[in-house]
C-alpha cells in the first residue's frame, strides 16, 4: 500500500513550487509566445530554489530526496506544463552519474547539476523502437582515450546542453563516455518538437575523446542506464497523471458554460456519465503514479514490473482523458489560443516517451512470465 501522507517537508516542497509557478508562469503567457518561452531563465529559478538538487544524495551535495519528492515535482511541472530539462538532468542524468565509481569524479559531476549545468543522456537509436539493449554506437581505445562513431536520436535538451551523456559500446560491453557538445566530429541537430520542448539527433564521427571521458564502465553501464530510463518512466507516470487531472478539471469547468439548446451542456447526463468515466481514468492513473513513485529505489525486478504495468495503464488512460476532453471542448479544443490544446499535445506525447502502451504491455508480461516459477 502506497502512503500518501506528506512530511512537513514534502509538504512545504509541493506549496512553494505551485506559489512559484502560479507567479512566475501562466499558459496565457505560453500560449502569447506560440511556446517560445525562456526556457535559460526559467531553469535558473529553479536552479536557485536548489530543485534539481532533489533526487541528489546528500553525500554527493544533494538534498536526498525520493520518489515522493519526484513525484511532487513532476506533478507540478506537469499541471503548469513547464518545459525546462528537470527530467533529462536531474532525474536521468543524475541516475546515471551515480552508478560512477570514482568517487571524486562522480560527486565533481553531480556537484555540476546541482549548480545548474544542464545534462542530458543520449542512449536511443534509430529503429530501436524502444529497446534499451539496441545500441550499434561504438567506442574504440586509443593510445590516450577514446573514439566515439554512431547516432543517437530524440534526445531530450541535447541541443541546450552543458553536457552529453552518451552511450555505446565498449569491447562488447555499454559504457557511458561525458561529452561536450562542441567536440570536433559531434553534429548536434536541434528542433522543436510538438509539445514545445526541444530534442536533437546527434552524428558521432570520429569523436576523439581523453582518457576521463568514460563516466560509467562497461561492468556497470547497462544497470546504470536501465536504473536512468526506469526512473524517467516514473516520473513521466507522474507527470501524465497531472496533466489528465488538469483536463479534467478544465473540461468539467467548460461544459459548465457552453450553451446548447438552451442549457450547459454539462447539465446534460450524457455529459456527465463522460465525465466520470474521464475521472475514473484520472484517478486510476494517478493511483499507478504514486504506486510507481514508492518504488523509485526498489530492487530492478519488482520495479520494473510495476513502472510497466503504471506506463501502460497511463498510455491507454491518457488517450482516453486526452480524446474526450477536446471533443467535449468542440473545434476550439484543438486551437492553439485554447490551454487544453497545449495539454493534449505533451500528454500525448509523454505516451510515447520511453515506450508506448503496446512495448508496456508487452515488458509487464514477459517480467511476470519471468517471475513466475517452472511447472
Amino acid at each position: 500500500m502506497v502512503d500518501v501522507t506528506l512530511t512537513d517537508e514534502q509538504r512545504l516542497l509541493r506549496e512553494t513550487l505551485e506559489r512559484y509557478l502560479a507567479r512566475e508562469h501562466s499558459m496565457e503567457s505560453r500560449v502569447a509566445a506560440a511556446g517560445a518561452v525562456d526556457t535559460d531563465e526559467r531553469w535558473a529559478g529553479f536552479v536557485e530554489m536548489g530543485l534539481p538538487a532533489v533526487p541528489i544524495s546528500i553525500e554527493d551535495g544533494g538534498i536526498g530526496g525520493g520518489g515522493t519528492e519526484i513525484a511532487i515535482i513532476a506533478e507540478q511541472l506537469g499541471r503548469n506544463l513547464v518545459a525546462v530539462p528537470y527530467l533529462e538532468t536531474a532525474v536521468m542524468a543524475a541516475s546515471v552519474i551515480e552508478a560512477c565509481a570514482e568517487a571524486d569524479r562522480r560527486r565533481s559531476l553531480l556537484e555540476d547539476i546541482v549548480a545548474g549545468c544542464v545534462f542530458t543522456v543520449a542512449h536511443f537509436e534509430p529503429e530501436s523502437r524502444f529497446d534499451v539493449s539496441h545500441v550499434k554506437t561504438t567506442a574504440r581505445r586509443v593510445s590516450d582515450g577514446f573514439v566515439l562513431d554512431g547516432t543517437k536520436v530524440s534526445v531530450a535538451w541535447a541541443d541546450r546542453a552543458d553536457k552529453l551523456l552518451i552511450s555505446a559500446l565498449l569491447d562488447g560491453e555499454l559504457a557511458v563516455f561525458a561529452v561536450d557538445p562542441a567536440t570536433a566530429g559531434l553534429k548536434v541537430n536541434g528542433y522543436v518538437t510538438n509539445d514545445g520542448q526541444r530534442g536533437a539527433d546527434l552524428h558521432l564521427r570520429g569523436v576523439k575523446l581523453d582518457g576521463g571521458a568514460m563516466v560509467v564502465a562497461p561492468t556497470r553501464g547497462r544497470a546504470a542506464i536501465d536504473a536512468a530510463i526506469c526512473r524517467a518512466r516514473i516520473y513521466l507516470t507522474c507527470e501524465a497523471a497531472a496533466i489528465m487531472r488538469r483536463m479534467c478539471d478544465m473540461t468539467r469547468d467548460y461544459v459548465a458554460t457552453r450553451q446548447q439548446f438552451g442549457a450547459a451542456i454539462g447539465s446534460f447526463q450524457v455529459i456527465q456519465h463522460r465525465l466520470v468515466d474521464m475521472y475514473s481514468q484520472s484517478e486510476q492513473s494517478f493511483s499507478m503514479a504514486l504506486l510507481a513513485a514508492d518504488n523509485w529505489d526498489a530492487p530492478a525486478p519488482e520495479r520494473d514490473r510495476v513502472t510497466s504495468a503504471g506506463r501502460a495503464l497511463v498510455a491507454r488512460a491518457s488517450r482516453f482523458v486526452g480524446q474526450n476532453a477536446v471533443q467535449l471542448h468542440g473545434g476550439i479544443g484543438m486551437a492553439w489560443e485554447t490551454p487544453l490544446s497545449h495539454y493534449f499535445k505533451r500528454l500525448t506525447m509523454n505516451s510515447m516517451q520511453m515506450g508506448d502502451e503496446s512495448y508496456h504491455l508487452r515488458r509487464f508480461a514477459s517480467l511476470v512470465r519471468a517471475k513466475e516459477p517452472a511447472h
